[in-house]
């Protein structure tokens, strides 16, 4: 088996250079990072976390996987300060990403290497890792072999599989199989998860169900810094406020569309916008003055009670889902991956969002499954649910409690991904 992947590396290295380098000269954006996924510059990204320190490897993926796994990184970090934490990414995004949640945290943030023998073998003789820690199910068959190689503790966390990538993974089951004993311990988001890991090749006795770390990810459960009232929005009493978390361009027009087709039959609606970028609440204000709207800002001059709100203020978005009556999750109805439904749901709220959904595809999953949450599919589909919500105080409070019963049966899942991986720290 060994030398089945050592021959796989050297024809991957052969077959696949040409094809990186029309890649890179295709995508300038690629350019960047095409050199240090070969390990170019890495000994000096790496001169922070200083070598008589003992090392921890965690990898994610992207954006999506980085999110999830920062509450359990900035824990490892509280719990263990003596270790030096390398974090790697594959996407720019992703990276991005962990600069700004790790800041502070990780002692280094590198690219994840190109799978290719010679570069995985560079990787790890200057990262040195005493652990390593792999999120979800980023699965490259040189370095989890370079892992086995090494003899290294590994641990899969926050493991999942869909219904769709468990079959893809069975037809490589004979070569997938023997790559899955480089982990210890293989800890998966639910009993599903495991039960399709064990059916590739997974060692039964290694798979833990522990949750999805995402449910702990994000803002907490109250509202930080100075809590909002509705009168600082000049809201008259007795309305009810849709809120619209995180917007980006292309979504608000949507949301405007669904509040005048149902201002007519709901005469007390309103909506308050949050834009994901508060540089964009002139713009925003200015769509809505224009189509006729009342409209107020946070940093602007407010009506008595208008009909649109927008928020261009930042670190005060939890504090407004805390005065919804329901909340729309922006990134969604555009093609952005959405934002976090749970800074919403765990404030007891029930939740609508669009089909783009991927950053958060399990949660918004479960919150549909839940009855905590609606999918729409666009302006239409989202004035329908509403029309629902306004009419139907029994069904707002259905959805509230079961969001909050979700919210609740996760709670713990970093304390015990942390004890897990103090299990393994050699």
């Amino acid at each position: 088996m060994i030398l089945l992947y050592q021959l796989l590396g050297s024809l991957g290295l052969l077959l696949l250079a040409p094809v990186l380098a029309m890649v890179v000269l295709a995508r300038p954006q690629y350019r960047q990072r095409f050199l240090a996924r070969l390990g170019w510059g890495l000994a000096g990204l790496l001169s922070r976390a200083a070598a008589g320190r003992p090392r921890i490897w965690i990898h994610a993926l992207s954006v999506g996987e980085v999110t999830s796994v920062a509450p359990l990184v900035r824990g490892f970090r509280e719990l263990r300060p003596e270790v030096a934490i390398v974090f790697s990414t594959t996407t720019a995004s992703g990276a991005a990403a962990a600069g700004r949640l790790l800041a502070g945290v990780a002692d280094a943030i590198i690219p994840f290497p190109f799978d290719l023998g010679p570069v995985v073998r560079r990787y790890f003789r200057l990262v040195q890792p005493g652990l390593v820690v792999v999120v979800e199910t980023d699965l490259w068959p040189r370095f989890l072999h370079e892992i086995l190689r090494r003899r290294l503790p590994a641990v899969l966390v926050n493991g999942r599989l869909s219904e769709a990538g468990w079959r893809r993974y069975r037809r490589l089951r004979p070569l997938l199989a023997p790559l899955l004993a480089a982990f210890r311990v293989v800890a998966v988001q639910s009993g599903q998860d495991g039960q399709r890991f064990r059916d590739l090749g997974a060692p039964a006795d290694r798979v833990v169900a522990l949750g999805n770390l995402k449910y702990e990810a994000g803002s907490p459960a109250a509202p930080g810094g100075a809590a909002l009232r509705r009168a600082d929005l000049g809201l008259a009493t007795g309305v009810f406020l849709l809120v619209a978390g995180s917007t980006h361009a292309g979504e608000e027009g949507p949301l405007l569309d669904a509040l005048r087709d149902l201002t007519p039959r709901f005469p007390g609606l309103r909506l308050a916008i949050a834009p994901r970028r508060i540089e964009r609440g002139p713009e925003v204000a200015a769509l809505a003055t224009g189509q006729g709207w009342r409209c107020g800002r946070r940093q602007g001059p407010c009506p008595d009670d208008p009909q649109v709100f927008v928020l261009d203020t930042l670190g005060e978005l939890v504090a407004l889902y805390a005065l919804a009556d329901a909340a729309f999750i922006g990134g969604s109805l555009v093609a952005v991956r959405g934002h976090n439904p749970l800074e919403a749901a765990r404030l007891g709220k029930p939740v609508l969002f669009g089909p783009h959904m991927e950053d958060f595809a399990e949660i918004a999953a479960d919150l549909e499954a839940a009855g905590a949450a609606f999918r729409v599919a666009d302006s239409r589909e989202l004035a329908r649910r509403l029309a629902q919500l306004l009419a139907d105080a029994g069904l707002r409070q259905a959805m509230a409690g079961a969001g909050l019963r979700l919210v609740a049966a996760h709670a713990g899942v970093t304390r015990r991904h942390l004890e897990l991986l103090s299990g393994l720290w050699p």
